[in-house]
């Protein structure tokens, strides 16, 4: 009876986890998706293949065009691993106990500045539709990728030192009402 009774909490466990899992994946459609952004909030898978920098996972993404930047990721517990923050002229970059508050760390890592990051994912720039029918923006140092169609939203800067890629889960743009009030009229 006692076995009985925990494998039927584990299952119901488990389908809950898959149930929430699944909801995640959905991308945003293409009809949302603004041609010039000028403020944003989502939720997004994070790859990086960068130098020596091989990591992915979630992070919380806001943003409001042309100086405001606000990035965290999270590590497999839900932990918040490394945050960016960035409003006007002030920048802090931390990871664990260490805090940068140069600017420049940022682009010594990427090779990109937070400027052309923001007007990079907002689509302030020169985008233009490759031969491959794939919208993209052509930098000095990389290309930035817009994967953005019915079946994902997603973003990849690609240079010779690597790719970076976020893949939008869950996104608001332009004064929509942010994703915890589209998440109450889901009722979740």
């Amino acid at each position: 009876m006692k076995k009985g009774f925990i494998l039927i909490t584990l299952f119901s466990c488990l389908f809950s986890l898959a149930a929430c899992a699944s909801f995640r994946t959905k991308s945003p459609s293409l009809s949302v998706w603004p041609s010039k952004i000028t403020s944003l909030q989502g939720v997004a898978e994070l790859t990086v293949l960068w130098k020596d920098i091989k990591h992915s996972g979630e992070i919380s993404i806001a943003l409001q065009y042309p100086d405001v930047l606000s990035v965290d990721l999270y590590g497999p517990f839900g932990d918040t691993a490394f945050t960016l923050k960035r409003t006007g002229d002030s920048f802090t970059l931390r990871h664990g106990s260490r805090v940068e508050t140069d600017e420049r760390k940022f682009y010594e890592l990427f090779h990109i500045t937070t400027d052309d990051f923001l007007r990079d994912i907002t689509m302030h720039g020169p985008v233009r539709t490759g031969a491959d029918g794939t919208l993209r923006m052509e930098r000095e140092a990389y290309t930035v990728i817009y994967s953005i169609n019915e079946n994902e939203n997603k973003i990849c800067w690609v240079s010779p030192d690597g790719k970076l890629c976020i893949k939008f889960l869950e996104v608001a743009f332009n004064g929509e009402r942010d994703i915890e009030d589209k998440n109450r009229d889901r009722g979740m």
